[in-house]
């Protein structure tokens, strides 16, 4: 039984039952602690719960929101920097010469975030037979397909960019994607050298697959062996390394998947700090609060409001489905 279960266990439980419950080392001591000093209500401390732990279920498929930076907007129309400086670097200046400005360009993209809602299935069933570790997985779970949502727009955006141009493509150049295609499109990345950021790579299930079977799970850059790793967020050649199953939205022109046709993807590298971003106005969190515990955990409604754009299409190179 996970904390929110715990603490819901306890709010639902009589007077005895309550003491036993605080005797049992599952419960969370720092939440004893609150209890027993009655420094919190009731209504507030599974409130916080709640939304800890539809965040604590967003965090199990975040992989966008790990790649790419978060700026928070309140508006339609926000400015968005990158950098265009070709070397990425700060020039030395006199003690006392003029301090030049940063060589940067703000490109101004028009960020429209869409509000996207899920009320959480939570029965009266499931409160009526305290199935409270149920419960807890559908909170998880509603912060799952929110965090899943992001994965999709941004990988639509990403691989289909609303940018004047797109960015560039390559083909792997054997049967399948192997290492030396990735080490081709960071190359092509840092020729041009977009400074301040690091370099990531985000591939589908069968991309990895074909990485991880190729030589016995590695793989060789030139004559230089690199094994693989399949955790997200590793090194692979320098570059941190996704994995994301998300299919793209419904109609969209692009392909995120294993098909070996035009338009067809199941690899992008990027430079994370510059290619695009995520406009958040409201992140991932439970709209309605917990007013009475017993009767108002069936209406909770999970909720996030987010954009994606490209800023600078130069910035990525997408890998072709072979």
């Amino acid at each position: 039984m996970g904390r929110l279960a715990t603490i819901l266990e306890y709010t639902y439980a009589g007077d005895s039952e309550r003491k036993k419950i605080l005797k049992s080392y599952k419960f969370p001591t720092d939440v004893r602690e609150l209890v027993m000093s009655e420094d919190m209500e009731e209504d507030t401390l599974v409130n916080i719960e709640i939304q800890n732990t539809i965040v604590e279920g967003a965090k199990s498929r975040s992989v966008i929101r790990k790649v790419l930076p978060i700026i928070n907007i309140n508006t339609y129309n926000t400015l968005v920097p990158y950098d265009v400086s070709p070397s990425g670097t700060i020039d030395a200046v006199g003690e006392i010469a003029a301090v030049p400005t940063l060589r940067s360009s703000f490109s101004s993209g028009s960020i429209s975030p869409n509000k996207y809602s899920t009320k959480i299935q939570i029965t009266d069933e499931l409160l009526e037979d305290h199935r409270w570790d149920l419960v807890e997985i559908q909170v998880k779970r509603a912060g799952a397909l929110l965090e899943n949502t992001l994965n999709k727009i941004g990988m639509n955006e990403l691989l289909c960019s609303h940018h004047a141009s797109a960015p560039s493509d390559i083909d792997p150049t054997y049967l399948h994607i192997q290492l030396q295609d990735l080490a081709r499109a960071k190359q092509s990345l840092q020729n041009i050298y977009w400074g301040g950021g690091g370099i990531s790579f985000i591939g589908h299930p069968a991309a990895w697959r074909y990485l991880y079977t190729c030589t016995s799970g590695s793989n060789y850059v030139g004559s230089n062996l690199v094994n693989i790793s399949p955790n997200n967020g590793d090194k692979i050649i320098g570059m941190d390394a996704y994995e994301l199953d998300t299919p793209l939205e419904t109609g969209a022109a692009k392909y995120w998947d294993a098909t070996d046709s035009a338009n067809h993807y199941y690899g992008i590298v990027l430079d994370s700090n510059n290619y695009a971003v995520i406009g958040m106005q409201d992140d991932i969190h439970v709209t309605r609060k917990v007013n009475d515990p017993v009767h108002d955990l069936t209406s909770l409604v999970a909720s996030a409001k987010f954009d994606v754009k490209v800023i600078n299409n130069k910035a990525a190179v997408r890998i072709l489905a072979k």
